[in-house]
């Protein structure tokens, strides 16, 4: 059966339509395949999490701000904490190790979020020794409670600036207090001034009298010590006369002592015998004591 050329033209439109179409299939599955890893193979890790928000399925995760992997799922346990599975590249697991942690960064303020982790080398045949392990994650702060703290923060600042401008008005407690703190400082820089010169004088007083007495001490001291140095010789000479007066005087007692020895004894024994030889003297024989 032949065609017209209209219906020709029909069939070749239908034709580069549904090629176009099927172009366009391959065109979004080769994309999705390609956001998706399809065919990538992954190492499982976890992280454990009291608040996920900001984290979602799928979100990239990137080392060193490479993407090294994507969030897997998500499971809330019966302790309230989340569990989240983070599906990273095979080739790149070798780059996350015990010390490693996780956290949540955004591209700029209003970007996409994405979940960072720091590295930790280790050799890519122990890459296959972090699977199924749990690395530590880094909570994001919370913006709500930020911004309640920032706003009371504002608040206490306000009534701290309103307390200020009243206290530093014209008439307040500040400008008042400085204003007797200004006299006072006056008055007393006037005394002071005032009394510099006498003190001047004072110290300069004080200072010459204690050099006169520093001067009248180490005159004193050399004469005693020139006083000392002249009178040690004569000192020595008198110790050796002493000494020799006293043993010269030793020797002349000792020589009395031998020739007067019987006369310097104790009258007790001896005069009992002197009365008994007088007793048995005849009495013509007796002694006739002398008339002075």
């Amino acid at each position: 059966m032949t065609l017209s050329p209209r219906q020709q033209g029909h069939r070749k439109d239908r034709l580069l339509f549904l090629g176009s179409g099927l172009l366009l299939v391959v065109f979004v599955l080769v994309g999705f395949a390609k956001a998706q890893r399809w065919g990538t193979r992954f190492v499982d890790i976890y992280i454990k999490a009291s608040d996920v928000n900001g984290l979602n399925h799928g979100e990239d995760i990137r080392i060193a701000g490479i993407v090294a992997g994507q969030v897997g799922t998500m499971h809330l346990d019966d302790q309230g904490d989340v569990k989240v599975t983070l599906k990273i590249e095979e080739n790149k697991a070798h780059l996350i190790g015990p010390s490693s942690k996780a956290s949540l960064a955004k591209e700029g303020l209003i970007g996409e979020p994405y979940l960072v982790i720091t590295a930790d080398p280790r050799p890519r045949e122990q890459a296959q020794e972090i699977q199924g392990r749990t690395i530590g994650y880094d909570e994001p702060i919370n913006i709500d409670a930020l911004l309640k703290e920032l706003a009371s923060s504002q608040q206490l600042l306000n009534l701290t600036l309103r307390n200020t401008t009243a206290l530093t008005a014209e008439n307040g407690s500040i400008s008042t207090a400085f204003h007797s703190t200004r006299r006072l400082a006056e008055s007393l820089q006037k005394e002071v001034t005032a009394a510099a010169p006498v003190v001047r004088e004072s110290i300069a007083s004080v200072a010459k009298d204690v050099h006169a007495v520093s001067q009248s001490t180490e005159a004193v001291e050399q004469d005693t010590r020139s006083f000392i140095q002249e009178t040690q010789p004569l000192v020595v000479e008198s110790l050796k006369d002493a000494d020799q007066l006293t043993r010269s005087s030793q020797e002349l007692i000792d020589i009395l002592r031998h020739l007067f020895g019987s006369w310097l004894e104790p009258v007790n024994g001896g005069g009992e015998d002197v009365l008994e030889k007088q007793s048995s003297m005849p009495q013509e024989e007796q002694p006739i004591p002398r008339q002075e």
